[in-house]
């Protein structure tokens, strides 16, 4: 009776080794999910950084665009500078070309007063003609100094008109390059206000990502210290192990002893529990291996 009790003491112990182990693999299975996790968030850490290389790539050709723009409208700004000093200048002229005009004019109508005063003297000369040869000399004088200040009044009338001509055309120039300034401005500003909203999005990725990389961190420890309470674990499973085969021998050796004696009531107990005992130790091996291999 005596090892009958020490048998089925046995078995028990085998049996909550058992349980014991399914907990063990049930854990593993929960380690093994946490890895798939894991891995996933590898991966998106990964494309969240190609996603911000992306973005960096494209804020340097934002930056170099803006560089560009704004070298343009410095240029434009200073052609707008050099067309209103010419635009200033020709202005000057115009007016001395005026004040020119007007002093021509004046000189036209002495002319017309000379003119006059001449066709009196040609008409006096007509009757007079042989005593006032002089007359005649200073006539033709006045006359070709009359037909050079026209000549030169219309010179300087077409000039006038020249210049007129040209004043509205840089002044169609520069209304132009206002609003090719105006309009890169425009353009200028929505690239600034659509390379802060992308600073804003790596801002954001960046923060994700660290966000994730502190996970991975702990994920880590978490792992490293589990693989050290599991090696423990291991280490006292397989002392079980060795304590669960030593007991299978000594129930062996003693079914063998009560099978030599004859001892009838004792035997068949004592083959049910030897084979329960080998099929638990097979069953813990298997465990250990799975373990090993994960």
């Amino acid at each position: 009776m005596a090892d009958e009790t020490v048998i089925n003491g046995a078995g028990s112990d085998l049996e909550l080794n058992n349980n014991n182990n399914d907990d063990k693999l049930v854990e593993i299975e929960k380690v093994s999910s946490k890895n798939d996790r894991a891995d996933v968030d590898l991966k998106k850490i990964e494309t969240l950084e190609q996603e911000k290389s992306e973005l960096l790539k494209e804020k340097n050709e934002n930056h170099e665009k803006i560089r560009v723009l704004t070298d343009e409208i410095d240029g434009f700004k200073r052609n707008q500078v050099e067309l209103n000093e010419k635009l200033e200048k020709m202005q000057k002229e115009n007016a001395q070309f005026e004040q020119e005009n007007k002093s021509l004019q004046s000189i036209a109508g002495r002319a017309l007063e000379l003119e006059t005063e001449v066709s009196c003297l040609q008409h006096d000369l007509i009757s007079t003609m042989s005593e006032n040869d002089e007359t005649r000399s200073e006539f033709q004088k006045l006359k070709s100094e009359f037909n050079e200040l026209k000549e030169k009044i219309a010179e300087k009338e077409s000039k006038i008109g020249d210049l007129e001509k040209e004043k509205i055309s840089l002044l169609e120039r520069i209304e132009k390059d206002a609003k090719e300034v105006k309009k890169l401005k425009s353009e200028n500003e929505s690239v600034v206000r659509d390379l802060k909203t992308r600073e804003v999005e790596i801002s954001e990725k960046e923060g994700e990502i660290l966000r994730l990389q502190n996970v991975e961190n702990d994920f880590n420890k978490w792992k490293v210290k589990l693989n050290h309470e599991k090696e423990a674990e291991n280490k006292q499973l397989l002392g079980d192990l060795e304590k669960s085969e030593m007991l299978r021998r000594e129930l062996e050796e003693d079914a063998k002893k009560e099978k030599e004696i004859g001892k009838s009531k004792i035997l068949l107990p004592a083959v049910i529990v030897s084979t329960g005992t080998v099929v638990a130790a097979a069953a813990i091996i298997c465990c250990i291996a799975c373990v090993r291999r994960r």
